[in-house]
């Protein structure tokens, strides 16, 4: 039995939260067969041919909902109940039953020109939520779901390559649930095409942000205090020995509490570095600073915002997000402020696709795929755990294409200047240096 045929057959037999809900809304359900009656039916038959690829998947119902209407389903009576209390059973009994049928396709693109040259991607999308692509270990379908995950990105890479694609980034949870492309770099289907998941610069970019906020803040490396949450992780790792290596001296760094000794066995070098506290405690991220998130959804972060104190930014480099707008309110409320991590400004870059980023800026996994493609850099680059060389090689290739360090948002929208000075201000007080302002420079320009 195929991975697919034997996914939907264990898909198809979980059950709605609330199935009155579904009998009490006819309208839902006539949506729903209409869908049905359409699925399967597309094909992508474009010609358009690419200098790379990029897979991406729905991050929460809104993306599903974005996807959904690309492909001309009947989908206008989802919209109000994208959230409350249908939205467990939407996810269940639309996503996962109907849209997870649907094999990869192309959903948009996104070019740069630049120089004269132009430089074209295309947007695959692979329609696999994120609990799909990174099931826990507890769910009895855990490995059937993996397994259908690979086999759905790896569609997505062979479509590319049809495209005309010579490299593909791994967007969001395609890149853990394949171990940074790992996992997928020896199938016969992906060979002759370069893969890179983007970690590398991610990695850079939370060094590139942490040296800016702590300028903001009126702090130094020497008095700065720096938590990596998730520091054991494909990205984390990288992080903290960059933000170690650029002379921070108190550094924090926190591992999943279900392996103890992933941290000492990971970061070896910085176990005996006195900049450097290792600990599996979310708790004692309390007077951090500047506390990063990289967490790839696994449940480490759980409650980090709650833990932090006024005063404190939060860079939040998750997709899908880990903190959300509603928690990243709440936060602001107390004084501190959760920002988008891993967020770069790209001059003249063009997306026909709602990201739901502010114009001209994506996600660092992307913009990593696309400085290689300028580059022509074809092969494979970002595999696994991000490297610190690269992640340096990675802020060069920045500069000299313009790419920056974007402008604060939180998921998406731009925080406005006064919310940020209202943290710099609880901060200083934290600080007892009594000063309520400091100058922000302006938005883009990295200063690593």
């Amino acid at each position: 039995m195929s991975p697919e045929k034997s996914v939907n057959s264990e898909v198809s037999t979980i059950k709605s939260d609330d199935l009155s809900s579904e009998l009490r809304i006819p309208q839902f359900n006539e949506t729903l067969r209409t869908s049905r009656s359409q699925l399967g039916r597309f094909i992508d038959r474009g010609s358009a041919k690419f200098d790379y690829g990029f897979v991406v998947h729905p991050r929460d119902p809104l993306d599903a909902l974005s996807c959904a209407k690309f492909l001309g389903l009947n989908l206008g009576i989802l919209s109000p109940l994208v959230s409350g209390r249908l939205e467990g059973w939407m996810k269940r009994k639309f996503l996962y039953n109907e849209l997870a049928k649907i094999p990869p396709f192309v959903i948009g693109d996104s070019t740069i020109t630049s120089r004269g040259s132009e430089v074209k991607g295309a947007l695959i999308a692979v329609l696999l939520y994120g609990e799909q692509m990174l099931p826990k270990m507890e769910d009895a379908n855990s490995a059937k779901w993996s397994d259908f995950a690979r086999e759905r990105i790896i569609e997505a890479i062979s479509l590319a390559k049809s495209r005309g694609a010579k490299l593909i980034g791994l967007g969001a949870l395609t890149s853990p649930t394949t171990i940074g492309g790992r996992r997928i770099i020896r199938d016969p289907e992906v060979q002759g095409i370069g893969i890179t998941s983007g970690n590398s610069f991610t990695a850079f970019e939370n060094l590139d942000a942490t040296v800016n906020y702590t300028k903001w803040l009126g702090l130094t490396p020497q008095n700065a205090r720096v938590a990596i949450v998730g520091a054991d992780g494909s990205v984390g790792g990288a992080t903290s020995r960059l933000i170690v290596a650029n002379g921070f001296k108190d550094v924090l760094l926190i591992g999943s509490p279900r392996h103890k000794n992933k941290l000492a066995v990971k970061l070896p070098d910085l176990k005996n570095e006195k900049a450097a506290t290792f600990t599996h405690d979310i708790k004692k991220i309390q007077d951090y600073d500047i506390i990063i998130n990289v967490t790839s959804g696994n449940g480490v972060g759980a409650g980090l915002e709650e833990n932090a104190s006024e005063g404190s930014f939060i860079i939040d480099d998750t997709q899908p997000k880990s903190i959300s707008e509603l928690a990243g309110k709440r936060m602001r409320k107390r004084g501190g402020t959760v920002i988008d991590g891993g967020f770069v400004y790209v001059p003249g870059l063009k997306c026909r696709f709602n990201l739901r980023t502010p114009r001209s800026t994506t996600f660092a996994c992307l913009a990593e795929t696309i400085l290689l493609a300028r580059e022509g850099r074809y092969g494979n680059y970002s595999i696994g755990d991000a490297d610190v060389s690269k992640a340096l090689e990675m802020g060069d290739l920045s500069r000299k294409h313009g790419f920056k360090l974007a402008e604060p948002t939180l998921c998406g929208k731009i925080i406005p200047e006064s919310d940020l000075q209202k943290t710099i201000a609880a901060n200083s007080m934290r600080h007892n240096n009594f000063r309520t302002t400091h100058q922000i420079p302006y938005f883009g320009h990295s200063q690593v």
